[in-house]
Protein backbone atom coordinates (compact mmCIF):
# COMPACT_ATOMS: atom_id res chain seq x y z
CA UNK A 1 0.00 0.00 0.00
CA UNK A 2 2.80 2.34 0.67
CA UNK A 3 4.86 1.24 -1.74
CA UNK A 4 1.85 2.43 -4.40
CA UNK A 5 1.46 5.57 -3.00
CA UNK A 6 4.76 6.61 -3.14
CA UNK A 7 4.21 6.14 -6.95
CA UNK A 8 1.27 7.70 -7.32
CA UNK A 9 3.33 11.27 -5.40
CA UNK A 10 6.31 10.80 -7.96
CA UNK A 11 3.71 10.13 -11.01
CA UNK A 12 2.14 13.60 -9.76
CA UNK A 13 5.17 15.43 -9.02
CA UNK A 14 6.42 14.25 -12.43
CA UNK A 15 3.40 15.37 -14.58
CA UNK A 16 3.40 19.31 -12.85
CA UNK A 17 7.30 19.53 -13.70
CA UNK A 18 6.57 18.73 -17.43
CA UNK A 19 3.16 20.71 -17.49
CA UNK A 20 5.60 23.84 -16.08
CA UNK A 21 8.03 23.22 -18.39
CA UNK A 22 5.60 23.53 -21.60
CA UNK A 23 3.71 26.61 -20.18
CA UNK A 24 7.64 28.47 -19.01
CA UNK A 25 9.67 28.12 -21.60
CA UNK A 26 13.34 29.33 -21.27
CA UNK A 27 13.34 31.71 -23.72
CA UNK A 28 10.48 33.93 -21.52
CA UNK A 29 11.80 33.20 -18.47
CA UNK A 30 15.20 35.18 -20.01
CA UNK A 31 12.88 37.94 -21.44
CA UNK A 32 11.64 38.21 -17.85
CA UNK A 33 14.68 38.39 -16.26
CA UNK A 34 15.81 41.11 -18.36
CA UNK A 35 13.16 43.90 -17.42
CA UNK A 36 14.63 45.38 -13.66
CA UNK A 37 11.86 47.35 -13.02
CA UNK A 38 8.54 48.45 -13.95
CA UNK A 39 6.62 51.09 -12.50
CA UNK A 40 3.25 52.82 -13.61
CA UNK A 41 3.16 56.29 -12.91
CA UNK A 42 1.38 59.80 -13.84
CA UNK A 43 2.18 61.41 -17.19
CA UNK A 44 2.09 64.73 -15.55
CA UNK A 45 2.76 66.06 -12.00
CA UNK A 46 2.26 69.86 -11.61
CA UNK A 47 2.73 72.07 -8.96
CA UNK A 48 0.18 74.91 -8.97
CA UNK A 49 1.20 78.23 -7.67
CA UNK A 50 -0.06 81.78 -8.40
CA UNK A 51 1.54 83.98 -10.91
CA UNK A 52 1.50 86.81 -7.84
CA UNK A 53 1.36 87.45 -4.41
CA UNK A 54 -1.68 87.77 -2.73
CA UNK A 55 -4.60 86.74 -0.40
CA UNK A 56 -6.26 83.59 -1.24
CA UNK A 57 -10.28 84.17 -1.36
CA UNK A 58 -11.89 81.49 -3.05
CA UNK A 59 -10.40 77.77 -3.17
CA UNK A 60 -12.20 75.52 -5.33
CA UNK A 61 -10.23 72.51 -5.82
CA UNK A 62 -10.34 69.85 -3.06
CA UNK A 63 -8.11 67.16 -2.78
CA UNK A 64 -8.94 63.59 -4.79
CA UNK A 65 -11.42 65.72 -7.19
CA UNK A 66 -11.01 65.39 -10.39
CA UNK A 67 -10.60 68.96 -12.55
CA UNK A 68 -11.27 69.45 -15.86
CA UNK A 69 -8.91 71.70 -18.34
CA UNK A 70 -9.86 75.23 -17.97
CA UNK A 71 -11.10 74.78 -15.03
CA UNK A 72 -10.91 77.20 -11.90
CA UNK A 73 -8.79 76.36 -8.95
CA UNK A 74 -8.63 79.54 -6.93
CA UNK A 75 -8.76 82.99 -6.80
CA UNK A 76 -6.85 85.55 -5.11
CA UNK A 77 -8.77 89.08 -3.28
CA UNK A 78 -8.95 91.10 -6.92
CA UNK A 79 -11.30 94.12 -5.40
CA UNK A 80 -8.77 96.92 -6.81
CA UNK A 81 -7.99 94.76 -9.68
CA UNK A 82 -11.67 94.96 -10.55
CA UNK A 83 -12.49 98.37 -10.20
CA UNK A 84 -9.31 99.13 -12.37
CA UNK A 85 -10.62 97.44 -14.93
CA UNK A 86 -14.12 99.21 -15.10
CA UNK A 87 -12.20 102.37 -14.76
CA UNK A 88 -10.46 101.55 -18.31
CA UNK A 89 -13.39 100.45 -19.73
CA UNK A 90 -14.80 104.12 -18.98
CA UNK A 91 -12.01 105.36 -20.32
CA UNK A 92 -11.58 103.29 -23.61
CA UNK A 93 -15.27 103.99 -24.37
CA UNK A 94 -15.12 107.72 -24.17
CA UNK A 95 -12.04 107.47 -26.28
CA UNK A 96 -13.80 105.44 -29.03
CA UNK A 97 -16.84 107.82 -28.69
CA UNK A 98 -14.44 111.14 -29.21
CA UNK A 99 -12.72 110.06 -32.14
CA UNK A 100 -16.21 108.65 -34.09
CA UNK A 101 -17.15 112.57 -33.20
CA UNK A 102 -14.06 114.01 -34.81
CA UNK A 103 -13.70 111.50 -37.72
CA UNK A 104 -16.61 113.60 -39.69
CA UNK A 105 -15.05 116.62 -38.25
CA UNK A 106 -11.78 115.78 -40.43
CA UNK A 107 -13.59 114.59 -42.98
CA UNK A 108 -14.69 118.21 -43.44
CA UNK A 109 -11.88 119.59 -43.57
CA UNK A 110 -12.15 121.05 -40.08
CA UNK A 111 -9.31 118.98 -38.11
CA UNK A 112 -5.95 118.85 -38.64
CA UNK A 113 -3.59 115.63 -39.36
CA UNK A 114 -1.97 116.34 -36.06
CA UNK A 115 -5.35 117.00 -34.35
CA UNK A 116 -6.64 113.87 -35.68
CA UNK A 117 -2.99 111.58 -34.90
CA UNK A 118 -3.98 112.64 -31.35
CA UNK A 119 -6.99 111.57 -31.09
CA UNK A 120 -6.56 108.04 -32.46
CA UNK A 121 -3.62 107.90 -30.00
CA UNK A 122 -5.46 108.16 -27.77
CA UNK A 123 -8.15 105.88 -28.33
CA UNK A 124 -5.71 103.20 -28.74
CA UNK A 125 -4.03 103.73 -25.92
CA UNK A 126 -6.98 103.53 -23.81
CA UNK A 127 -7.62 100.21 -25.47
CA UNK A 128 -4.16 98.55 -24.59
CA UNK A 129 -4.67 100.05 -20.73
CA UNK A 130 -7.85 98.11 -20.33
CA UNK A 131 -6.35 95.09 -21.96
CA UNK A 132 -3.39 95.47 -19.93
CA UNK A 133 -5.90 95.76 -16.16
CA UNK A 134 -7.76 92.42 -17.95
CA UNK A 135 -5.00 90.68 -18.10
CA UNK A 136 -4.24 92.00 -14.20
CA UNK A 137 -7.48 90.64 -13.44
CA UNK A 138 -7.23 87.45 -14.65
CA UNK A 139 -3.66 86.29 -13.42
CA UNK A 140 -5.70 86.27 -9.45
CA UNK A 141 -7.67 83.55 -10.95
CA UNK A 142 -5.68 80.19 -11.86
CA UNK A 143 -7.13 77.54 -13.51
CA UNK A 144 -5.80 73.79 -14.35
CA UNK A 145 -3.74 73.56 -16.94
CA UNK A 146 -4.85 70.47 -17.24
CA UNK A 147 -7.43 67.49 -17.01
CA UNK A 148 -6.12 65.49 -13.42
CA UNK A 149 -6.64 64.61 -9.88
CA UNK A 150 -5.94 67.00 -7.16
CA UNK A 151 -3.06 65.09 -5.19
CA UNK A 152 -2.16 67.76 -2.47
CA UNK A 153 -3.38 71.56 -1.00
CA UNK A 154 -1.57 73.32 0.69
CA UNK A 155 -3.28 76.43 1.34
CA UNK A 156 -6.78 77.95 2.76
CA UNK A 157 -9.31 80.97 1.89
CA UNK A 158 -7.83 84.05 3.77
CA UNK A 159 -4.21 82.96 3.72
CA UNK A 160 -1.33 84.99 2.20
CA UNK A 161 -0.05 83.34 -0.91
CA UNK A 162 3.52 84.14 -3.01
CA UNK A 163 5.58 81.78 -4.68
CA UNK A 164 4.95 78.21 -3.47
CA UNK A 165 2.69 75.81 -4.36
CA UNK A 166 -0.92 75.76 -3.80
CA UNK A 167 -2.01 72.88 -5.50
CA UNK A 168 0.07 69.47 -6.60
CA UNK A 169 -2.38 67.99 -9.82
CA UNK A 170 -1.54 64.39 -11.08
CA UNK A 171 -2.53 63.79 -15.08
CA UNK A 172 -3.63 60.25 -14.68
CA UNK A 173 -4.66 59.81 -18.27
CA UNK A 174 -2.59 58.49 -19.88
CA UNK A 175 -0.05 56.80 -17.46
CA UNK A 176 3.63 56.62 -17.78
CA UNK A 177 5.11 53.18 -18.07
CA UNK A 178 8.85 53.50 -16.53
CA UNK A 179 11.07 50.47 -17.70
CA UNK A 180 14.16 49.67 -16.70
CA UNK A 181 15.94 46.93 -18.96
CA UNK A 182 19.31 45.05 -18.89
CA UNK A 183 21.43 46.27 -21.63
CA UNK A 184 21.95 42.95 -23.17
CA UNK A 185 18.46 44.33 -24.64
CA UNK A 186 19.57 47.41 -25.82
CA UNK A 187 18.32 48.14 -29.74
CA UNK A 188 15.21 45.45 -29.25
CA UNK A 189 12.66 48.67 -28.35
CA UNK A 190 11.50 51.21 -30.37
CA UNK A 191 9.41 53.96 -30.68
CA UNK A 192 5.75 52.85 -31.26
CA UNK A 193 6.01 49.46 -30.05
CA UNK A 194 3.46 48.09 -28.14
CA UNK A 195 4.06 46.32 -24.81
CA UNK A 196 1.79 43.96 -23.16
CA UNK A 197 2.17 44.68 -18.94
CA UNK A 198 0.57 43.45 -15.91
CA UNK A 199 -0.98 45.44 -13.68
CA UNK A 200 -2.07 44.76 -10.31
CA UNK A 201 -5.28 46.45 -8.24
CA UNK A 202 -6.30 46.99 -11.90
CA UNK A 203 -9.80 45.51 -13.01
CA UNK A 204 -8.72 43.80 -16.35
CA UNK A 205 -5.28 42.48 -14.96
CA UNK A 206 -3.21 42.94 -18.65
CA UNK A 207 -2.95 46.08 -20.89
CA UNK A 208 -1.35 47.02 -23.89
CA UNK A 209 1.11 50.43 -23.91
CA UNK A 210 3.20 51.91 -26.40
CA UNK A 211 6.68 52.73 -26.09
CA UNK A 212 7.35 56.75 -26.27
CA UNK A 213 10.96 56.89 -25.44
CA UNK A 214 13.91 54.90 -25.20
CA UNK A 215 17.08 56.02 -23.40
CA UNK A 216 20.18 55.90 -25.87
CA UNK A 217 22.60 56.24 -23.31
CA UNK A 218 23.67 53.12 -20.87
CA UNK A 219 24.07 53.29 -17.48
CA UNK A 220 27.36 52.24 -16.98
CA UNK A 221 26.84 51.70 -13.00
CA UNK A 222 23.88 49.42 -13.80
CA UNK A 223 24.45 47.85 -17.27
CA UNK A 224 20.82 49.15 -17.82
CA UNK A 225 19.16 51.95 -19.84
CA UNK A 226 15.29 53.09 -19.60
CA UNK A 227 12.21 53.09 -21.57
CA UNK A 228 9.32 54.63 -21.30
CA UNK A 229 5.52 53.81 -22.43
CA UNK A 230 2.39 55.60 -22.50
CA UNK A 231 -0.82 53.18 -20.86
CA UNK A 232 -4.28 54.67 -21.44
CA UNK A 233 -6.49 55.16 -18.77
CA UNK A 234 -9.84 56.80 -20.09
CA UNK A 235 -11.78 55.63 -17.01
CA UNK A 236 -9.06 56.42 -14.05
CA UNK A 237 -9.64 52.38 -13.17
CA UNK A 238 -5.65 51.93 -13.75
CA UNK A 239 -4.10 52.60 -10.17
CA UNK A 240 -0.41 54.76 -10.52
CA UNK A 241 2.27 54.23 -8.35
CA UNK A 242 2.90 50.30 -8.44
CA UNK A 243 4.95 48.19 -10.03
CA UNK A 244 3.89 46.29 -12.83
CA UNK A 245 4.70 43.01 -14.62
CA UNK A 246 6.14 42.95 -18.62
CA UNK A 247 4.28 40.03 -20.12
CA UNK A 248 5.97 40.39 -23.72
CA UNK A 249 8.42 42.03 -24.86
CA UNK A 250 7.84 43.72 -28.96
CA UNK A 251 7.07 41.92 -31.50
CA UNK A 252 10.35 40.09 -32.76
CA UNK A 253 12.55 40.73 -29.43
CA UNK A 254 13.34 36.63 -28.84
Amino acid sequence: MKLRLSVLFYSLIFSCLSTASETFQPSEIFQLESVLGCLVEPSRKIAVSSPIPGVLEQMRARRGETVKKGELLFQLRAGVQAATVELAKAKAEFARRNLKRNTNLYTEEMLSEHERDEIETESLIAQKELQVAREELALRRVKSPAAAIVVDRHNEAGEFISNEPVLNLAVLNPLNVELLISSEKFGQFEAGDTLSLLVPYAPDGEYKAKITIVDPIIDPSSATFRVRASLENPDLSIPSGVSCTLAMLPAGNK
